[in-house]
Parts: structure tokens; sequence; C-alpha cells
């Protein structure tokens, strides 16, 4: 029987919403701080996927610059998107939240629709902004036409949330309707992510429940009219919490569509836990079932490898658009433009990121670090995708001052790891908030209410050149300096301390002047990430 594996996406890529337009998938995923923000990936076949561009490519679309993480491992910035096509057009939907404000404050929530006629070659639009007291935001057209909005919004409690929808103008973003609550879930804490497809005279509304953690589920209900009454699936919960036992845990917030009539998939959120290490955190994963009947069954629990006989015939995708860089994911870009895959964190200051070929990249420093929560923080990588995998860079740096370069495991502002040349020579810093694994549906595994951080100053000598390595295995990541072959261990930290939140891991590299403006162009070539077997 055909097989393939899971996670279909592999690394920081959360909360995914599908769309099948001619012969092609499209996917979009959460991206939270990262700028260019929501990932556009595309496939013929399901399995093999390639990233061809990102919805927000402009400071004119999305503004990330106040955007930060909380001291409990939450990320602000931008949640859950939705991709839909109607009439030629391709949607995308989504919230910009603001943790900082409390959860009953509608200012917290920022809800866009971005749209565009060709992923693969044309940018996206600046946004059209609409008004909803929440977020997880999705769309739904009628058969007569007519546009509804729906989302997820507190009611008695921040965790008890109702699912609530008007209709909309999405030229305008004007509501067309009343607002009316349309489901409140199972009675579990966190109803979110609404999803509302048609499936013959019924309306399905799709929901997550539980939590983004190890209580993490989907339910499922469906009525005669698109504002209801919406009946609750009898076998509920459609996606459950897999065996503990289970590599691949905290299946939820789904998509569900067709490849083909009558043949239906699920994509899902999914994290790989291996004791209290999660560092590549929420992935998206791809569910064979059987959709036959009234409602669907799924083919649980999720597994590394999955069996099917549904699979869409292979069929790579060649098409070469208009921001995909050919050959290696490693290359920093071309044109002096970056690729697809590499990410800032929010908005970037351009003047200070130079793309001279797609082996060498220059970068600037600011007054901002790694643990600042300014807008221009120097920092660019690409996702941890694989458990096991070995990533190397070479820095040609010349610093003065406190100006310091470095090559760096990076989950968020309060969760790093880097090694690093200032004017003392080569360095190694942890920053940890003492973590303590996920055990549930809450944010709960963090131990400390600020960042503990760890310095190793001049560990090594550094000369105008040096090559770095890290080696990351299931519970640490390694640090290594390389010098005519010879590698010497500089520092390592635990797995477990940059697991847990919203994000994944990045690896990448930084250059900063510590509170000041830095003069010196750190130079960085050859990057190379290899997953290892």
């Amino acid at each position: 029987m055909p097989s393939y594996k899971n996670p279909i996406i592999p690394g920081y890529n959360p909360d995914p919403s599908c769309v099948k337009v001619g012969d092609t998938f499209y996917l979009v995923c959460s991206s939270f701080l990262a700028f260019p923000a929501v990932p556009v990936y595309a496939s013929h076949d399901l399995v093999n996927w390639k990233q061809i561009g990102n919805v927000v490519t402009r400071d004119s679309q999305l503004d990330l610059t106040s955007s930060s993480v909380t001291l409990n491992g939450e990320s602000s910035g931008v949640w859950a998107p939705t991709i839909k096509y109607q009439d030629g057009l391709f949607y995308v939907v989504t919230t910009r939240v603001d943790m900082s404000k409390p959860w009953d404050d509608d200012s917290r929530y920022q809800n866009l629709i971005w749209t565009c006629k060709d992923p693969f070659n044309d940018e996206w639009s600046d946004a059209v902004e609409f008004i909803f007291p929440g977020f997880d935001t999705s769309l739904f057209w009628d058969d007569d036409g007519k546009a509804y909005v729906q989302g997820t919004e507190s009611w008695k409690t921040f965790a008890l949330r109702q699912i609530t929808q008007y209709e909309i103008d999405l030229k305008t973003g004007k509501a067309l309707s009343d607002k009316r609550q349309l489901w409140t879930g199972e009675g579990g804490i966190f109803p979110e992510a609404p999803h509302i497809f048609k499936k013959g005279s019924f309306y399905y509304l799709l929901t997550a429940e539980g939590g983004t953690y190890l209580d993490h589920s989907a339910m499922l209900a469906r009525a005669p009219t698109v504002w209801g009454p919406y009946e609750r699936c009898p076998s509920n919960p459609v996606l459950r919490p897999p065996p503990k036992e289970e590599l691949i845990q905290t299946v939820g917030h789904a998509d569900f569509f067709e490849s083909e009539p009558g043949v239906w998939w699920a994509v899902a959120l999914a994290t790989r836990i291996i004791g209290p290490n999660s560092p590549m955190g929420r992935e998206t994963v791809l569910i064979p079932g059987d959709f036959s009947g009234d409602w669907p069954v799924w083919d649980l629990p999720v597994k590394p490898v999955m069996t099917t006989n549904n699979l869409p015939p292979a069929k790579p995708l060649t098409k070469v658009g208009a921001f995909t860089v050919e050959g290696s994911l490693d290359a920093f870009g071309k044109g002096g433009k970056f690729a697809p895959q590499w990410i800032f964190l929010r908005n970037p200051v351009y003047a200070n990121y130079e793309v001279v070929s797609g082996s060498e990249l220059l970068l600037k420093g600011t007054p901002q670090t790694l643990s600042s929560n300014g807008k221009d923080t120097t920092f660019v990588a690409r996702r941890q995708q694989d458990i096991k995998f070995t990533s190397s860079v070479t820095l040609s740096f010349s610093p003065s001052g406190n100006e310091e370069a470095g090559f760096t495991v990076f989950l968020d502002p309060i969760r790093h790891y880097e090694v690093y040349v200032d004017a003392k020579g080569v360095g190694f810093r942890t920053t940890v908030m003492g973590a303590v694994g996920l055990k549930g549906g809450v944010a709960n595994f963090l131990g400390r209410d600020k960042p503990q951080v760890n310095e190793l100053d001049g560990v090594a000598p550094a000369s105008g050149e040096v090559s770095f390595k890290v080696v990351g295995v299931e519970d640490k990541f390694t640090f290594y300096v390389v010098e005519a072959g010879k590698e010497t261990e500089v520092g390592a930290g635990p797995a477990g301390e940059v697991s847990g939140g919203f994000c994944g891991t990045l690896v990448g590299v930084y250059a900063t002047g510590n509170g000041e403006l830095a003069s010196t162009p750190a130079k960085f070539t050859n990057f190379k990430y290899e997953p290892v077997a």
C-alpha cells in the first residue's frame, strides 16, 4: 500500500489551512513574530511540498514592530491563517494578536484579509482590515455567493469561548449582518479554529478544543443552514489526543478538504515530542480518512509513516515561481533578495542586510540583541526541520567595542543559544527560562519568571575568520568551532529549554552592537543545514 511520511511540512509550521485549485494544493501556516509572514506552500500530490513564497513581504501589509513574546512563552503576531479561493482570487484571512493586552480588550485583535491571483508569481495585496472581537478567523462562501466570516471570541471566560459569524463585504471589510453565536463546542477549554465547509445539504463546522498542547483535539458539528442550529458529531472528538507513547502529539487545529470528489483529507498541527523535548514546535501533518457517511472517520493515531490507497499520483512540483531560488535551501537568495524560507524577527531594516550571493551574506548590527523586543534586531534564520541535524557557517568579522556576530539556535527572545565572536574572541551564551515540559492543555512549561543568561566569554581565540557548527539531537544542541578540520566544542544547551510555546526553533545568523550601533559588517558564507539519519 502506498505510504508517506509525517510531518508533511516539518519544522515550525503550525495551524495549517489548505485549498486545491486546479491540480495544485496550496497551504498556509501561522508565523507569529516571523517576517516575511504566512508562508505559502504548494504541492501536486500532498507529499512533496515546496515553499513558493510568503503572503506578507512588505511593511505596508503588516506591522509587527511592537509584537513580542510573553514570559510564559506564548507569542504575539500572526495567528492561524485560512486560505480560500473564490472567483479567480486567493484569499488569506488571519489575526494579528497583541498578547500584551488583556484578553477582553478588543484592540488585542487585528483581523486582516489579503488577496492574490497567482501565489507563484504575484505579490499579495495590502490588507483589508475588518472588525472581529477575537481570532482564528475563517471564510466561507455559500452557494448564493454570500461570504461569511467565522472566528472564536471569549464568552463566559477567556478559556470558555464561542464560535461566532457574520456576513461580510470582503472588499471593504464591513459587516453585512449582525454577529451571531454558532456553537460553544463540547465544553472543553479553548474552542477555536473554526472552518465551515459544505457537503451535500449540510454545513459542517470544524473547531479545535482543549488547548494547543497535549489535550488538543478537533470537534465537528453540522447544520441545515449556515446559521445553524449546529448538531454535534456523535463521535467527537473527530481528532483525539493520541496515546502518550506516540511520537506525534498535540494533533488538532485542522482543516478538511478533498483531493478529488469523495476523497477527503485532514491537515493538522502536531508536535514530535521525545520526553521534555519538542524544539521544532508544531508542524503540519496529513491524515487520510473516510467521509462516505454523515461524519468523517480519520486514520488515527497519526504516525510518522502513514499508509493509504487514496494518495494522488506522485508528481513533484517543478514549476519555478518568481520568489523561489532553485537548488539548495541553504542559499541565502538571489538578485540581492532573500529566498522565501529565510525569516527575520519582526519587520527587518533591510539596510542592515546584503545578500551578496547565494552563499554570502553581510549583516550590520543595531543596538538590539536577540533578546530585545525592538523592531530592528539584525537576525535571519531558517526552520529546524529534523530531530537530528548538523548546520554550519563561516564568519569573517573583526569587531570593536561591543560589536558581536554569531550563529544561533533560536526559539524566541527569551529562549536561544548562540556561539559568537566579539572583541574578546569566541564566546557561547544560553538564554533560558527553566523548562518543565508540556503537561496538558495550558502553558505550564516554563519554570522562571524571567530569562536566565549564562555566558562564556573568550572560550577560543578568533582570527579574522572562524567556522561554527551545531549538532542537534533528540535532547541537546552542541556547538563547535571548526579549524583545519578539527572540531572543538564550545558549549551545549538542552533541547527542552527551547521547547514549548507557539513557535519552533530556527537556525541562523545575527549581528548586534549590544546597545550601540555597529559599524563593522559581519560576513557569513557557506551556510549549510543537513539532516542526520
